[in-house]
Formats: C-alpha cells, structure tokens, sequence
C-alpha cells in the first residue's frame, strides 16, 4: 500500500487533512480517501457544515470517483 497527504497550510478551513490510500489488487488499484477537516468559524461553521459542506464535499469526491472510472474504462 502507498499514500500520500493533502495538508492545508492556509485557507478556508480551521483543519484539513486528506489522506489518499493506494493498493493493488487483482482487478487494479483501489484508492481510498480519508478527510479530517474542521469548518472555520466554530459554532456557524459546524451548522455550515451540517447545512451544506458535508453534502459539498461528497459530491465533490463522488464527481473524482466517476471521472477516474470513465478515465481508466477508456483504456
């Protein structure tokens, strides 16, 4: 197994950690996500979070899982 880490130093979030877990199998790669973040702002920010962030982002690596299987089908 590799990975590698996606740290944001500065920007939107109190806290973001994105770790991107690759391993082999026999049918390819699975490559797994885990994301700790923290919504800046405290309190407004974790009713943000619940209102839409959380929803954001799994569309977001929802929309990445599609385009990377359309992306390796081609081949």
């Amino acid at each position: 197994m590799s990975f590698f880490v996606d740290e944001q130093r500065s920007g939107p979030y109190t806290l973001w950690h994105h770790q991107y877990h690759i391993t082999e199998n026999e049918q390819g790669v699975i490559m797994t996500d885990v994301v700790h973040y923290i919504p800046p702002f405290s309190f407004l920010g974790r009713i943000a979070n619940y209102l839409f962030i959380e929803k954001q982002l799994k569309e977001i690596f929802n929309f990445r899982q599609l385009a990377i299987e359309q992306e390796f089908q081609k081949k």
